[in-house]
């Protein structure tokens, strides 16, 4: 089948979702969900056998607003699957795949591939919030970004992630980046001696990391910023507890050295002089 709409508002669609689901296919799969839930179970009917060809030109959801959209949707086995999504939107242009699954109480999946192509970096940390807590130094970041995230996890029955069973990958890539005046960019400014402790301009930047097992690990990556030429890579566990660190590949002081930082979340820095790794 194919699809066409003008506009869909996605929260007023969920709501409804949730208030038409048989009570027989909920009592399957639901498990009562404590009062003050913030959410609860989205619950896929097992008797919906759906392949559609979905174009739109009007979504929004949250603060996303999708100006065209189309994708391939198949929903069978209280399974539902987007494939070959794209779309243009006031985040940027986006590329998605993705599954939702609802099988059992126990056997509840999520996950997907999303690439978005020139997303500033105030917008990153409005679309996934989760990021300006996990990696508070993105809130030094101004400019525009390439993004690309996937991941899979299982889902309790109040729509909430099951951390163990977070699984993924995410890779920034940036021209032109301002890091900006901030608590975190001040800090690193002071201690490596920039010229303009206020703000410095990165050329390029590429960040690749892995979550996995509760924490995510940043892989080395390579930045000329002011002076400097660094190096830096890291783990940031989910319960905002992190170690980093920096390599000062090329400085002033020709002499190469490490710089480490770590604590139990970043309120409370500690740092420390050493040797560079990279």
């Amino acid at each position: 089948a194919t699809a066409t709409s003008n506009y869909i508002d996605v929260n007023e669609l969920m709501s409804a979702l949730q208030g038409m689901m048989p009570a027989k296919d909920t009592s399957e799969v639901e498990e009562k969900a404590p009062s003050d839930s913030a959410s609860s179970l989205l619950v896929l009917p097992s008797n919906l056998d759906v392949n559609v060809m979905l174009e739109n030109t009007g979504i929004s959801f949250d603060s996303l607003l999708v100006n065209w959209l189309a994708a391939d949707i198949v929903m069978k086995e209280r399974t539902l699957q987007i494939t070959n999504g794209l779309a243009a939107s006031n985040m940027g242009d986006l590329y998605v795949e993705g599954f939702y699954a609802t099988r059992s109480k126990d056997d509840i999946k999520a996950g997907f591939d999303l690439n978005i192509v020139d997303i500033s970096a105030e917008k990153v940390l409005t679309m996934f919030p989760d990021v300006k807590k996990d990696m508070p130094i993105m809130n030094s970041f101004s400019g525009d970004l390439d993004m690309e995230v996937a991941a899979t996890t299982e889902i309790d029955t109040a729509m909430n992630v099951v951390l163990p069973s977070l699984d993924g990958i995410m890779r920034f890539t940036g021209r032109q980046l301002a890091l900006k005046d901030s608590k975190e960019f001040t800090k690193i400014a002071s201690l490596l001696l920039f010229k303009d402790k206020s703000k410095a301009v990165i050329d390029n930047m590429a960040v690749t990391g892995m979550v996995r097992s509760n924490k995510l690990e940043v892989f080395p990556f390579v930045l000329d910023v002011d002076r400097y030429m660094l190096a830096a890579s890291g783990v940031q566990n989910l319960d905002e507890s992190f170690n980093y660190h920096l390599s000062v590949i090329r400085s002033p002081l020709v002499l190469k050295f490490g710089l480490n930082a770590w604590g139990d979340d970043f309120d409370h820095i500690k740092y420390g002089l050493g040797k560079a790794r990279y």
